[in-house]
């Protein structure tokens, strides 16, 4: 007869405990990458900075005269604000790299569990899923500063693990649709991309959930009115954005084959480095070696959540696949949508009745993962938080009230962005200092509408010394073409990551620096200039 079954014991709560104590550990070993660095550099992170310093400076009254000859402040409701709402009210209590890098930290405490939020919304079993975050947190658009990006993906998580949490008794809690209004708004706040996949999600699942009770009755519509009135305020926002933006394109320079390639290797979205190629291609193996053993093992036990997420995965793969470079200007399309499918995919596997020896192994798997990520950034990022110093000391000899042409000779310069400079926008951190107001002339972001700040009529630099602008290398023209188009003079203009070149564009603007400008500090990295006095 053989020996009695002995019953499976689950030790659920001890799991559990367990469990969550290792993803804290995770999360901690991850934030050691932005803490342990005096700072973490991204693209777009110090004009996020300094603008919110504009932003707030103005509001409150600190030099608004000064500030309202160059910028005034954008009075419509659009996305792409969260970021610098947040870093102005930091960069009150604290200084402005304590900001940058307290904001930094809040976006991957709140993409970490957030994403673990909403996977074990689907099945709070299955958690052991969210120790993959880290290739999906520490992506190329964060490294580019894209913030409000980065944290309404944090929100859209967050925002989907509540719905899926109060499914069963949402349409009798009105205090939980307010909720989940707000949450809704300030993923819109964000970004209005993520936005638009939360607000799609939530009526992909509200219809499958209730695909046998819809009817035509009162009661049947009552559940949808409630819903469009929930996602009303964050479409119209969206709306009046995309209305106000346009649709104009610009196209990829990528084959489709190129794509996909890059795809597989996460090259186009997780890899900040050469070397990063090795990590983030494991991470996508494992993530497509999950799939297709739960099509194989587990077909029958997928739930319609999972179908649902498991849509939107193959629907972000093709707009990836199918993108241009930009759409009405917002651009990167293609590094914003390329994470997206392995971090759907994984929401879906959430939803499978998996063993336990397969979640150690991803939890082991999500914790070797972070860490090779880590010792190949790790030295970067040191180097590059060096090189900000150093830049950071050319303030002291930048008065406040100064008009700066702040130039970049090689964004390229560190070794921790390979791919795209992590100092681009470096000399904006030299804007940032508390009681010092002064004009940064290199701000991209005051020539982009949906941001807070904006340049004012005659005052954009771009409309004289375009060869000058971020992204043109080695800088090329005329410095005192601006002088001309809007009649202020330049007090100071800066130079970070100093290079030699050979080309006659470069050895003009150098001559006519030393011709106008003189000299009054310089180190590896800076060097400032003051205007002469004739």
């Amino acid at each position: 007869m053989g020996l009695p079954a002995v019953p499976r014991r689950t030790y659920l709560y001890p799991v559990h405990v367990r469990e969550s104590h290792l993803f804290f550990l995770l999360c901690l070993l991850s934030a050691s990458l932005l803490i342990v660095p005096p700072v973490y550099l991204c693209g777009d992170g110090p004009s996020h900075l300094y603008n919110a310093r504009v932003l707030f400076d103005a509001a409150l009254g600190r030099g608004r005269d000064f500030y309202e000859t160059f910028f005034h402040i954008n009075r419509h409701i659009d996305p792409n604000w969260l970021s610098h709402l947040a870093l102005g009210t930091l960069i009150q209590v604290m200084p402005a790299l304590w900001a940058d890098k307290v904001l930094q930290l809040i976006y991957l405490g709140g993409f970490a569990c957030g994403f673990r939020y909403l996977v074990r919304g689907v099945n709070s079993d299955n958690g052991f899923l969210a120790f993959l975050f880290f290739p999906l947190a520490f992506t190329q658009p964060f490294q580019q500063g894209f913030y409000n990006y980065c944290l309404a993906l944090a929100l859209m998580c967050w925002t989907l693990g509540f719905f899926l949490r109060n499914l069963n008794n949402f349409m009798t809690e009105p205090l939980k649709q307010f909720m989940l209004a707000l949450l809704l708004l300030a993923t819109t706040f964000a970004h209005g991309m993520p936005a638009l996949y939360t607000l799609a999600l939530i009526g992909v699942l509200w219809l499958l959930h209730q695909r046998k009770t819809i009817s035509l009755s009162r009661v049947g519509l009552q559940a949808p009115a409630v819903l469009a009135l929930i996602a009303l305020p964050s479409a119209f926002v969206i709306g009046l954005f995309v209305l106000r933006r346009g649709s104009a394109t610009v196209p990829h320079a990528w084959s489709l084959w190129t794509k996909f390639t890059q795809f597989l290797k996460g090259w186009t979205s997780q890899c900040i480095r050469a070397d990063e190629v090795y990590p983030a291609t494991a991470f996508m193996l494992l993530c497509g070696v999950l799939l297709l053993y739960a099509l194989i093992r587990f077909r029958r036990n997928f739930t319609l959540a999972a179908w649902g997420f498991l849509g939107l995965a193959a629907f972000t793969f093709i707009a990836y696949l199918r993108c241009p470079h930009s759409v009405g200007g917002a651009g990167s399309l293609d590094i914003r949508l390329a994470y997206l499918p392995p971090l759907f995919t994984l929401v879906a596997l959430a939803a499978l009745p998996w063993h336990a020896a397969l979640k150690h192994t991803v939890k082991v798997s999500g914790f070797m993962l972070a860490a090779a990520f880590l010792l190949i950034r790790f030295p970067a990022a040191m180097q590059s938080a060096q090189i900000v110093q150093d830049i950071r000391k050319a303030s002291a000899f930048i008065p406040k009230h100064s008009v700066v042409l702040n130039l970049d000779a090689d964004a390229w310069a560190d070794s921790l962005m390979q791919r795209d400079g992590s100092f681009l926008h470096a000399g904006d951190l030299l804007g940032t200092e508390k009681d010092k107001p002064v004009i940064l002339l290199m701000n991209y972001e005051a020539e982009i509408d949906y941001f807070p700040v904006n340049w004012m009529p005659g005052m954009n630099p771009r409309q004289s010394i375009e060869g000058l602008i971020p992204g043109t290398y080695p800088p090329c023209g005329d410095p005192l073409a601006y002088e001309r188009q809007s009649g202020r003079r330049i007090d100071r203009l800066t130079i970070t990551n100093p290079k030699s070149y050979a080309q006659p564009c470069y050895h003009a603007l150098r001559d006519s620096i030393q011709r106008h400008f003189e000299p009054v500090y310089a180190n590896a990295s800076v060097e400032v200039y003051r205007r002469r006095a004739n």
